[in-house]
């Protein structure tokens, strides 16, 4: 994560609101059993590379600030949904089966 590669960007807000004003996404996780269960069915597989998925979502303008860290240099904000936020998992779960929509069906 770099500022040269528009990961996050200086940040001059005194607050550091964090997850405590982030509301709590209730989207489900796919379960291990049912997603094993479901691959004996599968005429196609494919191999993502998923290792990155989480700085290829962009964190809305807005909702910037609900990034806010702090370092010795001084505060940061992501313009890329970083790792450890409350929805992250959540987020990222729900645009890979948005993509993969007519393949998983």
């Amino acid at each position: 994560m770099t500022l040269t590669t528009g990961q996050c960007q200086s940040e001059s807000s005194v607050y550091l609101p964090g997850c405590q004003v982030t509301g709590k996404d209730a989207y489900p996780l796919p379960r291990i059993d049912g997603t094993l269960q479901s691959l004996g069915r599968a005429q196609w597989f494919s191999t993502l590379d998923l290792a990155t998925r989480f700085s290829q979502v962009t964190v809305q303008t807005e909702d910037h600030a609900k990034t806010v860290f702090h370092t010795p240099t001084g505060l940061y904000q992501f313009n890329v949904m970083p790792f450890g936020l409350c929805n992250a998992p959540s987020t990222s779960q729900r645009l890979v089966e948005v993509l993969l929509r007519a393949s998983i069906e």
